[in-house]
């Protein structure tokens, strides 16, 4: 074992290398970077970058099966999915390759770049390819990985989960998916639209934690491409070696059934990596579900050791840990605190589901503002009451609005619809601002553009109140 090394910080895992690390390095800090995977790998390599190089394609095969409703004649499309996969994954290797590059350049004097698993020793020692370093600052930002369900005799078969399935080349002629929550419907969607038949198999229901009035919308649209089997309580799966055909056992309303498919995908959520680092040789504390435990500065129970990210379970967001890395560069290394003087506090956060319908909200729900006996008032704008509805020829749209109820401000959010991750935003500034009825209604809207549903729900609402 090599002679400890100490440096100004570490950060464990090179996906914030970008957000903290190299920026500390030019600021002539020794920095060091591990990484047991790709570089850049969850977002770049198995998450939202080769999953959206994906859902796009199916999104332009459905709206040409669809042309018909415009009177347009297109024979039978088919795709090249092997050819698909290959290009999506070429690309994102590309990107991972050239970034693994600039790290192992000798011009980096401040950083070194290990790659290997982070392991602690101790609260301050951590080893990596038999090499043992320290940091006078240690950020934490491992993430997540697909967790597998308990169902008896799956280890045995050849399942996938996120990862395969975004590299899988063979497009299955039917596809079993079990859950229906944000990575089940995105990929259950763009295996489906690109000629799969798709089967969900839900435990409750799709999407179960989303407003009630977008979730039961989005769930009348989806059935109608999918099937989808709900409330459904999955005991065992085979799988037959010859007819390479999984067998799932299951119950639904209280009757044993089961059914066959060529090809299994699990999307059952995710689990923290943070088993993977020996955090029992520290003081590091975590949740039951393992999820490393910090406060309202990041920090964990360690004062020189921070976390961020999907092992902390505060949002399993690209664009929320690009703030949390911000906040924490600010804080410890361009104000140079031996600690952060000041709270993380996160602006209204926004989430979207990237499939087909897409959906897209910020911060709370109806359901919790019910529950939480707030006072706001609430309007809908559906897609009949659309300037573009003729155009489009959607058959499903909603934008909901709730404003708080005395100061008429607007505090929540919901979209759904194709384009919902790009009209959000506009709620997202009104939201974050502050804006008041009357502010959303005091400016010009481009006719007959999509955000003109946000102005008609708008008005609606003001109606309503007179």
């Amino acid at each position: 074992m090599e002679t400890e090394k100490i440096y100004d910080l570490i950060v464990i895992w090179s996906w914030w290398a970008g957000k903290i690390a190299r920026p500390a390095a030019e600021r002539w800090l020794n920095v060091a970077i591990i990484e047991k995977d790709k570089l850049w790998w969850t977002c770049l390599n198995r998450g939202c970058i080769p999953s959206k190089m994906l859902i796009h394609p199916a999104d332009v095969m459905q709206e040409i099966r669809e042309a018909k409703k415009y009177h347009i004649s297109v024979n039978a499309p088919t795709v090249d999915f092997g050819k698909l996969v290959t290009e999506i994954n070429t690309s994102t290797d590309s990107t991972s390759n050239k970034i693994n590059d600039l790290y192992n350049s000798s011009k980096n004097e401040t950083l070194d770049y290990f790659h290997g698993q982070a392991r602690f020793l101790d609260n301050n020692r951590i080893e990596v390819n038999s090499q043992v370093i320290s940091g006078k600052k240690i950020i934490i930002a491992v993430g997540a990985r697909p967790t597998i369900p308990p169902i008896e005799w799956l280890e045995a078969t050849p399942y996938m989960t996120s990862t395969e399935a975004l590299r899988n080349k063979q497009l299955p002629k039917k596809l079993l998916v079990i859950w229906g929550w944000y990575i089940a419907v995105e990929l259950g969607h763009a295996y489906g639209a690109l000629g799969s038949n798709v089967t969900f198999i839900v435990r409750w229901w799709l999407i179960w934690n989303v407003d009630s009035e977008i979730k039961e919308e989005f769930g009348r649209v989806f059935k109608e491409k999918y099937n989808v089997l709900e409330w459904v309580w999955t005991h065992k799966v085979e799988y037959d070696k010859t007819r390479k055909e999984f067998t799932l056992y299951y119950t639904q309303n209280n009757e044993e059934k089961a059914i066959q498919w060529d090809a299994l995908l699990i999307a059952t959520g995710v689990q923290p990596n943070s088993d993977t680092l020996n955090l029992e040789n520290t003081d590091i504390t975590t949740n039951k579900r393992g999820f490393i435990e910090v406060d309202d500065t990041l920090q964990t129970s360690l004062p020189h050791i921070y976390a961020l990210w999907d092992c902390i379970w505060n949002y399993l967001f690209r664009h929320s840990v690009n703030f949390e890395a911000e906040y924490l560069y600010k804080e410890l290394i361009e104000d140079n605190n031996l600690k952060p003087k000041n709270q993380i506090s996160y602006p209204p956060m926004p989430w979207a589901i990237f499939s087909n319908p897409q959906v897209a909200w910020v911060w709370k729900t109806e359901d919790e503002l019910i529950n939480e006996w707030v006072s706001y008032i609430k309007w809908i704008n559906k897609y009949q009451d659309s300037a573009m509805w003729d155009a489009l020829k959607s058959d499903h749209w909603i934008v909901k609005l709730l404003f708080d109820k005395t100061s008429l401000k607007l505090l929540w959010a919901h979209i759904i619809w194709v384009e919902a991750s790009n009209m959000i935003h506009i709620l997202i500034v009104f939201i974050t601002m502050w804006a008041k009825l009357d502010d959303i209604l005091n400016i010009i809207y481009i006719h007959p553009a999509l955000p003109e549903n946000v102005r008609n729900a708008a008005r609606n609402a003001k109606k309503a109140i007179k």
